[in-house]
């Protein structure tokens, strides 16, 4: 029996269907394949054979709430089974180590995915070429994984992004003396995210278990 046919035995739901895709092409598995290994920005892939006996660190989770990567800062990102927007795709929930409540992040593993990329495009380089180079790399990999699992126009915009100028702009929610570097704002994604996934995925949280 494969990790994935146990995970799923043990959660009993299917797993997204673009999850189990990078997972046959060893995309999640840098320990014995660390030159397929798939980066994405502030997510670090969960062995999914360490998934089932993944220790959140509290209690009174929401049941049958799945971790499948973590940040560098120790959050987790979590399929919410409970809310089940298709066939085999969950909202996934950006669980703060340190909070009482999580993030409701995007309805679907595609939408995840695509915008966790274009918040990295909208701001986590600096202005130099090397990272500007470095960044233009990851989004054309990141774009034709996507099209890997799903087909639609967040698949060219990322590889638009890319090829764009990317330039300085400031936050209206951060200090004036604060200056972001990017492909696109971060206002813009917001707009994106409101309008393609609703804005459940800006402005609402959700509990998700308690401190023990």
């Amino acid at each position: 029996m494969s990790a994935l046919t146990k995970l799923e035995s043990h959660f009993g739901v299917p797993l997204p269907r673009g999850y189990v895709d990078w997972n046959s092409k060893h995309y999640l598995d840098y320990h014995n394949h660390a030159d397929k290994y798939l980066w994405v920005n502030e997510a670090e892939w969960i062995p999914p054979e360490d998934i089932p006996e993944y220790d959140l660190g509290r209690v009174n989770i929401i049941r049958s709430l799945i971790p499948f990567a973590v940040s560098g800062r120790g959050d987790h990102w979590c399929w919410n089974t409970q809310v089940c927007n298709s066939s085999a795709e969950y909202e996934i929930l950006f669980c703060l180590h340190d909070e009482d409540l999580a993030e409701a992040y995007a309805p679907t593993f595609p939408a995840w995915y695509y915008s966790n990329c274009l918040y990295y495009a909208a701001g986590t380089l600096d202005n130099s070429p090397e990272s500007i180079d470095k960044a233009r790399n990851n989004l054309r990999l990141w774009s034709q994984r996507l099209s890997e699992i799903y087909s639609g126009s967040w698949v060219d915009h990322l590889a638009s992004l890319a090829e764009a100028t990317p330039f300085e702009y400031k936050h209206p929610k951060l200090r004036a003396d604060v200056v972001l570097f990017g492909f696109i704002t971060a206002m813009d994604v917001e707009r994106i995210v409101a309008n393609e996934f609703g804005r459940r995925y800006l402005d609402e949280k959700v509990k998700w278990g308690e401190f023990a």
